[in-house]
């Protein structure tokens, strides 16, 4: 199982697709964030799609955690459920990629996209805390679990061999 997270706009379905057509193993993406109701029976999917061996686009668990709060306001899910959450994926062996965009403003949006400056400052100042939770989830000590355990990889678009160190990294720990 093979796990990609990271902000929008940060390579995960272009990654997703290309792993998929050199693994030969399903590609699939749980949707966009869910409300505080459907979390329950999104996760069980996800769960269900992560024991079958796929290459999951975000597992909702995750992206509520990041973007629940940010975009919709919500009560975020705390950091020790996160952690709890993210051992299971080490006991599991799924693989968790983490996409790191190149910089935090590094994402899909163009000003015709919004109708004012403030509009797009404020995608641009919700992005900008959405990569810092991500960075904090998967870039600190609290993640360091996972990379002991050789579960979690940070994938760098712009780092020479990036993309050669990623397979190593999925061929060593297995596919």
């Amino acid at each position: 199982m093979i796990v990609l997270e990271g902000p929008d706009g940060s390579g995960k379905s272009m990654l997703g697709e290309h792993l998929s057509n050199i693994l030969g193993r399903e590609f699939w993406h749980p949707g966009g964030a869910v409300s505080d109701e459907l979390v329950p029976e999104w996760m069980k999917k996800c769960e269900h799609k992560l024991e079958q061996g796929f290459i999951l686009d975000r597992t909702t668990h995750i992206s509520e955690f990041v973007y629940g709060p940010i975009i919709n306001k919500r009560e975020p899910v705390t950091f020790k459920d996160m952690t709890k959450f993210l051992k299971l994926c080490g006991e599991k062996n799924w693989k968790i990629v983490y996409c790191r965009p190149a910089s935090v403003l590094d994402f899909n949006h163009t000003k015709s996209d919004y109708d004012t400056d403030e509009q797009i400052k404020a995608v641009e100042d919700n992005h900008q805390k959405i990569v810092a939770v991500y960075d904090e989830l998967f870039c600190s000590p609290r993640s360091s679990f996972l990379e002991d355990q050789g579960c979690l990889f940070t994938f760098d678009y712009e780092q020479k061999g990036s993309f050669q160190q990623l397979l190593k990294f999925l061929e060593i720990n297995g596919k």
